[in-house]
């Protein structure tokens, strides 16, 4: 994938911040997808710098069916990598 590519070589190149998106990626939104944000970006690529989502994606991960409710969306995206809810 072309725009994987341009992430990972923002992170050789030491950006500080990536934002997540509201976007799925195999049917797990990008906030609370572990694989994505913590496998891939942090574990596999190096970053560590901070993850921010895009504004109120964590209320977000509800409204996708991804979460039970707000305190099971927050524990969801914390622990796929999140650093902050844009909120």
């Amino acid at each position: 994938m072309a725009s994987s590519k341009l992430f990972e070589a923002a992170v050789k190149e030491r950006v500080d911040t990536f934002m997540s998106a509201y976007m799925d990626l195999n049917n797990v939104p990008a906030s609370g997808n572990r694989r994505l944000l913590w496998d891939v970006v942090r574990e596999e690529w190096g970053f560590d710098g901070f993850v921010v989502s895009d504004a109120l994606a964590v209320g977000n991960l509800v409204t996708q069916g991804f979460a039970r409710d707000t305190r099971d969306a927050t524990l969801r995206a914390m622990d796929a990598g999140l650093n902050m809810d844009m909120a």
